[in-house]
């Protein structure tokens, strides 16, 4: 819970607002996404994978295209664009 913790604390600043964030197949990632304040304003998503084995993840955004990563098994990842 500290590291999960560390990852909001870390790349979502205070007055961040939360953006919706939907996937388009089943799936047993947990995500929540956010853009951030000020003027280098970004979006942020925090990917949870509770999984014992790594999981495709692609992110479509209209304005940069799509990010094709592979989450690891039990592990917590950010994304900044």
């Amino acid at each position: 819970m500290f590291y999960h913790l560390g990852h909001f604390s870390k790349f979502v600043p205070a007055n961040s607002v939360r953006i919706k964030v939907t996937a388009n197949e089943q799936s047993t990632l947990q995500f929540i996404g956010f853009t951030t304040p000020g003027p280098y304003a970004s979006t942020v998503i925090v990917v949870l994978n509770t999984e014992d084995q790594e999981i495709a993840l692609e992110i479509h955004d209209q304005d940069l295209g799509i990010i094709r990563e592979t989450v690891a098994a039990s592990s917590i990842q950010t994304y900044i664009w």
